[in-house]
């Protein structure tokens, strides 16, 4: 019997030999003919698992296109959703540093982020650095708000962020960017189609010194070293129309980024390193089987290895980790009466980790979901389902409902609620005994059950209004406690209510036809309900209770600008609420000049009013930045 590194070592190379195949298509493919690319189904995985329009979403979804951003260069996956309401950024140093984020106060562990569909977490914990990743190989990213586990299984109880990438395309275009802390960088893009082929391919390399100064709470200056970053991407994708046998389409990535670990203020790691490496390929078909019924399935396999070094500190630190993912998934989609559509799905993953920390393990997970639309009038019922089994841990069972109703052609009403969960971490369950912490392999999944209210208002033309009021009850937190002799160990005993309200709203301004104002606001409400009695209905630490965003664009036929006000409330920094982080704002300007049928200059003034404040405790962030990039297309 083969073994699993065996067959994922084979499935890979298969995806891998058949990318390659893919990419080699155009240069024999034959002219277009009738039903060929112009015809071909988009292979996009929308974050609903079916396509619909904005308005039939019984849940908040934020779409964000490039093209309706402010020129930026460069912008990373993180700066496009600062205007997501209850999307926190909390960013750990200049561009390229490690970067967390919570959506609607869950962390980012709690969070599900994919790429055209596909997981980028690990089961090792820790999250998605969503600052290393860059827009400029962005198609759209949808974001959904609220738990979404009837559907996707583990981790989504803040909700799902699908990034989706660029296919096809035309020629080549090259990009050259540079800025403050001596940061250069380049990127290439191409993309084309050749008769029932399509491919893209996008190579990146970013490199900057990192360093600033920042002024400290006593008001005197400091200097911040070791934030250098080294970034090297290349991906590519191809797809061939196979007429009735469907859509093929491969691709690959690989990825590696080396950067500096400062470490806290207070304990600087001067010397620290760690180097990211992510090498990926998958493959994908889809078919029409017959009139109303459509099957796709999809094999991926991804290794993420991240290698840490301080071994020159007074405590030296070096560890390695490998994580390895291999998954598959079939999805049959049914249309129904009324134009509406039903979901059937199963997936299977294996997630396997070889570390220097937790030692060698492997986890299976299996889930089978269904959806079904049903439409009575104007209103829309959207119920769904899913059973998760997982190795070492019992089946869970994570229903979901929501339901619209077209009050007015333009207002739509929205109600829903859900159940999901996110299963332990190898972290949490394998951390080995030493003198300060072990892991606890008895650990539960934590839980949450939410419901969600809204509206989806069109008060005038060219203007939108969204309004959502949500309550998620979490329970059997993962928490890390004293537990004797001097360690902490993790245990399921966290409690928390989280009640918010969230907003945003876009419109052009009267008279003005080329301004247009846009608008996010978010209050959250994070009350512990365990802990000691100092902590019990107090927020939840690194909360902010109040946050936002406004944006002025101004946009012609060759030159478009924006203006971003961004604030975030106080934070706190303890459990019991007796010390916290001041709330800040921030002001930044972008512009683009299309100077030529081919070329176009772009612009960005990060933190125009220099000011100083902290997203993470103990990580300053630099002051006053710039951004300038140049751009050509052949």
């Amino acid at each position: 019997m083969l073994s699993y590194p065996t067959v994922a070592r084979r499935l890979a190379g298969y995806c891998l030999l058949a990318s390659l195949a893919l990419f080699a298509l155009p240069l024999y493919a034959a002219e277009p003919t009738a039903g060929g690319t112009e015809d071909l189904p988009d292979m996009d995985v929308t974050v609903q698992r079916v396509r619909q329009a904005k308005e039939d979403v019984a849940v908040p979804v934020t779409i964000i296109m490039p093209a309706d951003l402010p020129a930026a260069t460069g912008t990373s996956v993180a700066d496009a959703l600062r205007t997501v309401p209850g999307f926190d950024r909390r960013p750990a140093g200049s561009d390229g540093a490690i970067e967390g984020f919570s959506l609607r106060g869950a962390k980012a562990e709690q969070v599900l982020v994919l790429i055209d569909g596909r997981r980028v977490g690990t089961a090792q914990g820790g999250g998605v650095n969503l600052g290393d990743l860059p827009m400029a190989d962005v198609e759209r990213i949808e974001v959904l708000r609220g738990g979404a586990s009837a559907l996707y299984g583990s981790d989504p109880i803040g909700g799902v962020i699908n990034i989706i990438t660029k296919r096809g395309g035309k020629g080549l275009s090259a990009t050259l960017r540079g800025g403050s802390f001596g940061s250069v960088g380049s990127q290439l893009q191409a993309g084309g189609t050749k008769g029932r082929a399509t491919w893209h391919w996008d190579a990146e390399y970013y490199n900057q010194d990192g360093g600033f100064t920042y002024k400290t709470t006593t008001g005197t200056w400091a200097s911040r070293d070791n934030n250098h970053m080294l970034r090297r991407n290349l991906s590519g994708k191809a797809s061939y129309d196979l007429g009735q046998g469907g859509v093929l389409e491969a691709g690959t990535e690989l990825y590696r980024a080396t950067r500096g670990v400062p470490g806290l203020v207070a304990f600087p790691s001067p010397r620290a390193f760690q180097v990211d490496e992510r090498h990926g390929a998958w493959l994908n078909h889809k078919i029409d089987l017959a009139a109303g019924t459509h099957l796709a399935t999809s094999l991926n396999w991804l290794d993420s290895n991240r290698d840490y070094d301080d071994r020159f500190a007074f405590f030296p630190a070096v560890s390695h980790h490998d994580n390895r993912q291999l998954s598959g998934e079939m999805l049959a989609t049914f249309d129904v009466a009324g134009g509406r559509q039903a979901v059937f799905g199963i997936d299977w993953r294996r997630d396997e980790i070889n570390s220097s920390n937790d030692g060698r393990r492997h986890r299976i997970t299996g889930g089978v979901f269904g959806q079904y639309e049903l439409g009575l009038g104007s209103f829309t019922v959207t119920p769904s389902a899913r059973v998760d089994w997982q190795t070492g841990q019992k089946p869970i069972f994570t229903p979901r409902v929501g339901a619209t109703w077209r009050a007015a052609p333009n207002l739509t009403l929205r109600a829903g609620g859900n159940r999901s969960f996110r299963a332990p971490s190898f972290d949490d369950l394998y951390w080995p005994a030493d003198s300060y912490a072990v892991g606890n392999p008895n650990l539960v999944p934590e839980r949450a059950v939410e419901w969600n209210v809204g509206l989806g208002w069109q008060p005038w033309q060219g203007a939108t209004l969204d309004l959502d009021y949500y309550n998620r009850d979490a329970a059997q937190l993962i928490t890390w406690q004293p537990v004797g002799g001097g360690k902490w160990s993790p245990t399921n005993v966290g409690r928390v209510r989280f009640q918010g309200v969230e907003t945003s709203m876009s419109t052009p301004l009267p008279g003005l036809s080329r301004w247009s104002l846009n608008g996010s606001y978010a209050y959250l409400k994070a009350t512990t309900h365990s802990g000691s009695a100092a902590e019990t209905g107090r927020q939840l630490i690194g909360r902010p209770f109040h946050q936002g965003s406004a944006t002025l664009s101004y946009r012609a036929s060759r030159f478009d600008a924006g203006l971003t006000l961004t604030a975030v409330g106080d934070r706190y920094t303890t459990a019991a609420n007796t010390q916290r982080l001041a709330s800040y704002a921030t002001l930044d300007l972008t512009a683009r000049w299309k100077c030529g049928a081919r070329d176009e200059l772009t612009f960005e003034l990060r933190n125009l009013t220099n000011a100083t404040y902290q997203a993470v405790e103990g990580y300053p962030l630099p002051g006053f930045e710039y951004r300038v990039a140049a751009t050509r297309s052949f």
